[in-house]
Formats: structure tokens, sequence, C-alpha cells
């Protein structure tokens, strides 16, 4: 199925324990999920991390009925918000259509 995809690059993390939060935030709606990755750094060095969320199809009726190949509750804005150790790192915003 259909995703959309969150990359972060963490660049120079020094050695420790880090945890990578991200919140799924929809327009008027807020926080609709929220993925987490727990890892260690022994030396520093760069990490990308990829988080992502199904876009999940409907089925042949439900879709020929409401002109739509998604379900109507993922259209619209969605902000993803990365946190690093709790502290907020670069906002990315995208549309469902």
């Amino acid at each position: 199925g259909d995703k959309i995809y969150v990359k972060i690059s963490c660049l120079k993390l020094p050695p420790g324990k880090y945890s990578l939060v991200v919140n799924w935030d929809k327009y008027n709606r807020g926080t609709v999920r929220t993925d987490k990755n727990d890892f260690i750094i022994k030396m520093e060095a760069d990490r990308d991390v990829f988080f992502w969320m199904k876009i999940g199809k409907k089925g042949l009726a439900n879709r020929i009925f409401s002109f739509s190949d998604y379900n109507t509750d993922l259209i619209g804005k969605w902000t993803a918000r990365p946190y690093l150790n709790k502290e907020p790192v670069k906002v990315s915003e995208f549309m469902v259509d």
C-alpha cells in the first residue's frame, strides 16, 4: 500500500542514548499517531531514521461512491513533529489529497 515517509538525519551525534519520537498531527484534529525509535551511539556518528505511515486505500465500492481512493480521514494538511530526547527538531508539513 501507499505510505508517507519521514527521514530524519541526525548529524555528528555524540556517544549516548537517544530517543527519537515523531508525532503525526492532522490539522484541526491534533496528534493522530506517535512513533518512537530508541538507539545508542557508541562513537560520534551520523544517523538516519525513517518513520512511515500507511495510507490505506478503500475498497472498490467505497471508492466509486466517494470518488476518492483513500480514507477521507487522511485527506488534508498534516505535520510531522519530531523530537530528539524530548527536544523539538525540524517540522515537516505535507498534504494528502
